[in-house]
Order: structure tokens, then C-alpha cells, then sequence
């Protein structure tokens, strides 16, 4: 089961159905890999939100006092379930390249995957993170 639940806190149009599409396509590719077995019942809150809301929220969990793209918050990661919210601020995914030049619902579905991937517990402090975390990421996109 995946449950989604989206928000928009902004005056830019998001298609809910894709952000549902995209969720639930992403949580059926990882539920094909052994080591993602665990996403049987996952339910996340998909927030929109403007830039000095993601700069509050930024400075209060990260310590950085600037707007980013994309935050994720494991609500609740057991045997079976996985709870979290990912937000999101357009006016920051408008303006980043992310090394090529993309469409926005594009460049959502990259940071859905991304956050969705610090869910499960991945990071990327290192260099090898970021590549093992890149690697599986690829696949999914």
C-alpha cells in the first residue's frame, strides 16, 4: 500500500496526480530490489512550500540559514512501514540546474526519488555515499 498525501503552500500549480504517479512508481521499482523489501506500507506527505518557509525549516534541522530544494523527515521506518514528509520549494528547484537543463516536474520527480532514498536510510556524507546513492537513483529515473 502507498498513501500520499500532498500539500501545495504555494501559488505555483502542482498536479497532485503526478506527484501520486511518480511516488508510486518510484516505491514499485525499489520494491523490486532485495534490499527495499521492507517498503510494504508506506505513507508520505508531500509539501509545497516557498522559499522562507524552506529557510526557516532549513536553518532549524540543517543549521543552514538559506533556502534548499528538497527536505525529508522519517516519521516512523519499521519492518513493514515506512512513514515520512518530503518538502519542497519550487522557487529553489525553478532556479537550480541540477547539471542539465530540465523541466520542473523533471526536476520534482528527481528530488521525490533523492528524498525518498534518505528515507530508506541512505545518505550521502561521503563520496562513496553519494555515488551508491546516485547509482540506484539513475536506475530509478
Amino acid at each position: 500500500m502507498v498513501s500520499v498525501d500532498v500539500l501545495n503552500l504555494t501559488r505555483r500549480p502542482v498536479s497532485e496526480a503526478k506527484i501520486l504517479h511518480s511516488v508510486e512508481r518510484i516505491i514499485a521499482q525499489l520494491r523490486g530490489k532485495e534490499q527495499f523489501s521492507f517498503l510494504r506500507e508506506v505513507r508520505l506527505s508531500v509539501v509545497f512550500v516557498g522559499s522562507a518557509r524552506m529557510r526557516k525549516l532549513n536553518a532549524m534541522w540543517r543549521h543552514k540559514d538559506k533556502p534548499t530544494d528538497v527536505l525529508s523527515f522519517v516519521l516512523q521506518k519499521r519492518q513493514t512501514k515506512l512513514s515520512g514528509e518530503i518538502i519542497l520549494c519550487p522557487a529553489v528547484i525553478q532556479k537550480k540546474e541540477y547539471g542539465i537543463p530540465i523541466r520542473f516536474d523533471a526536476k520534482v520527480e528527481h528530488l521525490l526519488i533523492h528524498a525518498i532514498l534518505h528515507l530508506c536510510g541512505f545518505d550521502h556524507q561521503t563520496d562513496s555515499d553519494w555515488k551508491k546513492m546516485e547509482k540506484i537513483a539513475a536506475k530509478l529515473s
